[in-house]
């Protein structure tokens, strides 16, 4: 059964796979969510630091991944964990 990805992972996927997108083609590239729940979910992860917004021209904003999220997390999946607040880290001693 494949998992259902939620409004993060893909907005979070989208921006890596374009990174310096602008706000309405990221919206284009998430077919799967209304426009609003896009916004939204782009201000949520802005304010926590997941995805970097900034002005474009007049009305633009183009967003890009923060260089130390992918060096913290290393990948979308977790970067999406860590932004629900679950630990991503475990003790892998041996």
């Amino acid at each position: 059964m494949e998992q259902q990805s939620t409004s993060s992972d893909q907005i979070i996927q989208a921006v890596s796979d374009s990174p310096g997108c602008l706000l309405e083609e990221l919206v284009s590239a998430c077919p799967d969510l209304t426009s609003n729940q896009v916004f939204f979910e782009v201000d949520r992860l802005s304010r926590v630091g997941q995805v970097q917004l900034t002005q474009a021209g007049a009305g633009k904003y183009c967003l890009r991944l923060p260089n130390d999220t992918l060096q913290q997390f290393g990948s979308a999946s977790s970067v999406r964990q860590q932004s629900l607040g679950r630990s991503t880290r475990h003790d892998r001693r041996g």
